[in-house]
Parts: structure tokens; C-alpha cells; sequence
């Protein structure tokens, strides 16, 4: 404004202008200025000014959008040297360049309004011819600033900031690479698991047949420990035809509770029903030595033998059976020699009685 002032106050109090550097004649009445070339002219000047201002607004918005947009690149690309190089790189090197070209645009927009305004004073040059040296220095300082934003749009297009269009191939590639691998070790990963799995099935089923097998065994020892055993020496003495011979030097007593009356009378009573292995052997002097096992005073089996003149002689005799024996039923053994037979006891003679199922 103060420019424009100073430029009315010199046209009204003197009487040309000063161009070219050097002095003009004295203003004839057909070269003075009139009213009508005055105000073109400052319209001109006013709209130069204007459009000039505006520019500059246009041009002070751009270098700050850039500003923006290459702090924006530098942190996408330090992000992106922090992360995982994946799929997201390439949308946001879309982003990128979609915002470059909005920028292309926009510059392109701005250079068709700076060649518009450089005709357009062009010819208001070559019409009026007034001294414009400032309008020329601004539109100077102009073309430097816009070969300056073009510069560095350029090289914004070319991604020289962020990465070389290359390298982010092939770190797409390695991506995909890494992709691949990790598909495949997954793939081995469930193989794995499904053998695992199929293995776990196996052990299972291997615990649940030992856990079984260990019930069965649990129960056949709880089955044996509770079976009957009896073992027993028989009490030397001479026995008669169809006497029963006398065990009363216990030995073993397992689950029988009549041992003492066994003891006393030799005649085994069943208290639990089963399947009994029986057997016998009896030393003898007799010439004619023999004894028989009996079930409940029948009998089952004998056993004899035959010894000679000689005093010091004697045989022994042995008996083996399996029986089915219920509850109270009896098992004895009998001399059944034609004469009294000497039955040798201090375990020389003896019996067992095994409940075997």
C-alpha cells in the first residue's frame, strides 16, 4: 500500500514517467498520461499485486503440504524399518504415492496459473509498457520457488526418501519366502500333532489294557492269598487196618480255620468251595504197606507198596489228586495195610492241601 501511494504522489506532481534509465523529452499534449491510461494502469497493478499475493498464499500452502508430506515419508520409512515386512508395505506405498500425485496435480494446476500470469503480463507489456521491474524480480523469485517445488516433487514421485522401488521387491519377495515356510512348518506342525495325538490314542489304550491287566492280577492275588494251603507232618505210631493216619505237626495253616481240630483228628473239613490239589506220602516197615485217600469217607485213590524180611527196610509210598471239594465237605487218609503197619512221623510222612481255583 505504501508503494502504491508513493507511485500516485509521483504521477500527480510530475509530468512523465522515467523508463529505459535515461531522461525523456518534455512531455508533449499528445504523450501526457491521461485519467483513463492511469486507472488501467493501476488496475493492472492491483490485479498483478493480487494475483501475485495469492500465489505466493498458494505457493506458502504447497511448501508446507510438502513439509507435512516428507515428514510423513520419513516416518512411514522408519515404521517401516521397525516392522514386519509384510503386506501392509505396499499399501502403504500406494498411500504414498496416491498422495504424490495429488501433489503432481496440484502443481500442474499452479504452473498452467503461472503461465497464464506470465502472458497475461506479457501483453500488458507490450501494450502499456510501464516499468514493471518489480512485477519481473517477483515473478523471478517465482520461477525459482516452482523449479524448487518441482524438484522436489520429482524426486517425491521417485520414492528417493523412502526406498528404491527395487529393494521393496524384493522385499516382497522375501515376504512371500518367509510365507511359504511358515505354511510348510505349520503343515509339519499339525503332521506332528496328528501323530501325537494318534500316539496319546496308543498310550491310552495302552494304560487302559495295563490298568486292566493290573485289576485281573490285583484280583488273582487277592484270589491266592486267600486260598487254602495246609501242610502237615504225620504222628509216628502203629496204625491199624482202616484207621486214619494223624497229621499233627502242622506245618502251614492258610485260610483254615478248623486247623486245630485237624490237628487232633486228621480229618480235613472245606470251608471254602474250590478246586483242591491233594497230596500224600507215607514211610512204612510193613510187608504189606498201603494207605487211601477218601472224600467224605469215600474213597478217591491209594497208594502201597511192599517191603522185605530185613528189619531196617521200609518204603515210602506217595499219592497225587485234584478234587472238587464244596463247603464241609472231608478229606482223610486211612492205613490200609492187611497188617499194623509202623508209620514214620518227624515229617517222614506227611500231606499238603492246596486250593488251586
Amino acid at each position: 500500500m505504501i508503494l502504491i501511494g508513493c507511485f500516485i504522489s509521483f504521477v500527480c506532481f510530475a509530468n512523465g514517467f522515467l523508463l529505459e534509465g535515461k531522461t525523456l523529452q518534455p512531455p508533449t499534449t499528445s504523450s501526457l498520461i491521461t485519467d483513463v491510461h492511469f486507472d488501467v494502469l493501476m488496475k493492472l497493478l492491483l490485479e498483478q499485486r493480487d494475483s501475485q499475493r495469492k500465489q505466493n498464499q498458494i505457493i506458502t500452502q504447497l511448501q508446507s503440504e510438502l513439509l507435512t508430506t516428507q515428514q510423513e515419508v520419513t516416518n512411514k520409512y522408519l515404521d517401516l524399518n521397525k516392522c514386519t515386512f509384510n503386506g501392509t508395505l505396499e499399501k502403504q506405498y500406494n498411500h504414498l504415492l496416491n498422495k504424490t500425485d495429488t501433489l503432481q496435480n496440484r502443481f500442474n494446476i499452479l504452473e498452467q496459473h503461472y503461465t497464464a500470469l506470465q502472458t497475461e503480463y506479457l501483453q500488458q507489456q507490450k501494450t502499456h509498457s510501464v516499468d514493471i521491474m518489480y512485477i519481473h524480480q517477483n515473478l523471478s523469485k517465482l520461477d525459482v520457488i516452482t523449479k524448487d517445488l518441482g524438484n522436489e516433487l520429482l524426486s517425491l514421485k521417485h520414492l528417493k526418501t523412502v526406498s528404491d522401488l527395487q529393494r521393496v521387491n524384493d522385499i516382497l519377495n522375501d515376504t512371500k519366502h518367509l510365507e511359504d515356510e511358515i505354511q510348510k512348518t505349520n503343515g509339519k506342525v499339525n503332521n506332528l500333532e496328528n501323530d501325537l495325538e494318534a500316539r496319546k490314542n496308543d498310550v491310552l489304550a495302552l494304560f487302559n489294557k495295563a490298568d486292566l491287566t493290573e485289576r485281573k492280577l490285583d484280583k488273582k492275588l487277592n484270589e491266592l492269598d486267600n486260598r487254602v494251603i495246609l501242610v502237615a507232618g504225620a504222628t509216628r505210631g502203629n496204625y491199624t487196618n482202616g484207621q486214619n493216619i494223624i497229621f499233627s505237626d502242622i506245618i502251614i495253616a492258610s485260610g483254615v480255620g478248623n486247623a486245630i481240630s485237624f490237628k487232633s483228628s486228621g480229618i480235613f473239613t472245606c470251608e471254602r468251595s474250590g478246586i483242591y490239589q491233594i497230596a500224600a506220602y507215607v514211610s512204612s516197615n510193613a510187608n504189606h504197606c498201603a494207605f487211601s485217600v477218601r472224600k467224605n469217607k469215600t474213597f478217591i485213590g491209594d497208594a502201597f507198596g511192599s517191603v522185605g524180611d530185613s528189619f531196617h527196610d521200609f518204603e515210602t509210598m506217595t499219592f497225587v489228586s485234584v478234587v472238587q471239594l464244596n463247603v464241609n465237605d472231608t478229606l482223610e487218609i486211612y492205613s490200609d495195610s492187611t497188617d499194623d503197619q509202623l508209620i514214620y512221623g518227624n515229617r517222614e510222612s506227611g500231606m499238603s492241601i492246596v486250593q488251586i481255583r
